[in-house]
């Protein structure tokens, strides 16, 4: 099985080194990074939440109620297109769909 420790990519955690987090919000940073490592005929990456492996699917859906803007406070100050975990757990959450729909069609096609 394909398994992602729960480490903040170094490019993720320079942001946030001042802020505490919501324990779901971490893992949903870090299922993001993970994704990146995902490939073909792999099964869907996974992370640690609460003593269980979940995938980093089941992460995005950890934070779709969660309002508050992704980066830390200030640091898109006046951007209004930062998004808030909710709707940046929304877009991975379609990116995941189209990696598993596309990694299907490569394994038909080498069947």
């Amino acid at each position: 099985m394909f398994i992602i420790d729960n480490e903040l990519p170094e490019h993720i955690a320079t942001y946030i080194v001042d802020k505490e987090l919501p324990e779901e919000c971490e893992v949903f940073l870090v299922a993001c990074g993970s994704a990146s490592q995902w490939k073909p005929g792999e099964p869907e990456p996974t992370v640690s939440y609460r003593g269980q492996r979940i995938t980093i699917s089941e992460a995005c859906k950890l934070v779709l109620d969660r309002t508050d803007l992704l980066v830390p406070e200030g640091f898109y100050e006046n951007d209004p297109t930062t998004p808030t975990y909710a709707e940046a757990a929304q877009d991975a959450l379609v990116s995941f769909e189209y990696h598993r729909e596309r990694f299907a069609a490569l394994a038909a096609q080498s069947s």
